[in-house]
């Protein structure tokens, strides 16, 4: 009894180490995070960033950080899009109205009424590129503290650890793609073998 529980105890504490080992960090994409402002940052910073000097009160920020791009990641045509035609007072009233008008657009073509009260709002998010080589989780952790901030954090890179059994691309799921999901000697979406996508199928 004393071996078997001795046996156990030795086996809980290795777990862990065990687990934390098979577990790699995350990968980040070099000099790059993704941040949230809120309301406090009137404008938006990518137009204010392709201004410089139209925003004071942004312009320490674009210092410190060495930053070289800002880019919104929810983009539409009738907002962050005309930055470049030199909008450099477009406001966040403005953005917002504009997502909420794409997405009220969206809903009405799929037969849905008004807008759900707790859709998050997407407009004020950027991907930040630095200079410097500072680490991402450094630069993030930074951002956070300023209170106009929501949120930031690296830019993680994600990737599937297995292949999606999809039987429409592979009908007998043996790599060959040569049958159809009903037997038929051709496989359902040829399309993809017709253009070679064969390979970016499978990468992970």
């Amino acid at each position: 009894m004393t071996r078997t529980r001795t046996c156990l105890v030795l086996f809980a504490l290795l777990l862990p180490g065990s687990i934390a080992l098979s577990q790699k960090p995350p990968e980040v994409v070099p000099g790059e995070v993704l941040v949230k402002f809120s309301d406090a940052v009137e404008v938006c910073v990518e137009s204010a960033f392709r201004h410089r000097g139209s925003r004071p009160e942004l312009e320490e920020l674009f210092s410190e950080l060495r930053l070289r791009e800002v880019r919104a990641i929810f983009r539409s045509l009738d907002g962050q899009e005309e930055v470049a035609g030199g909008t450099p007072g477009l406001s966040v009233e403005a953005l917002r109205a504009d997502e909420r008008r794409t997405l009220a657009k969206g809903r009405a073509a799929r037969g849905l009424e008004g807008l759900p009260p707790e859709l998050p709002e997407l407009f004020h998010i950027y991907r930040l590129r630095f200079e410097g080589g500072r680490s991402p989780s450094e630069v993030a952790a930074e951002l956070s503290r300023d209170p106009r901030v929501v949120f930031a954090e690296p830019n993680f890179l994600a990737s599937i650890s297995e292949l999606p059994g999809d039987p429409f691309v592979d009908g007998d799921q043996d790599g060959s793609w040569e049958l159809g999901s009903w037997g038929e000697a051709y496989p359902d979406l040829w399309g993809l073998q017709a253009l070679g996508w064969q390979g970016v199928w499978e990468q992970r």
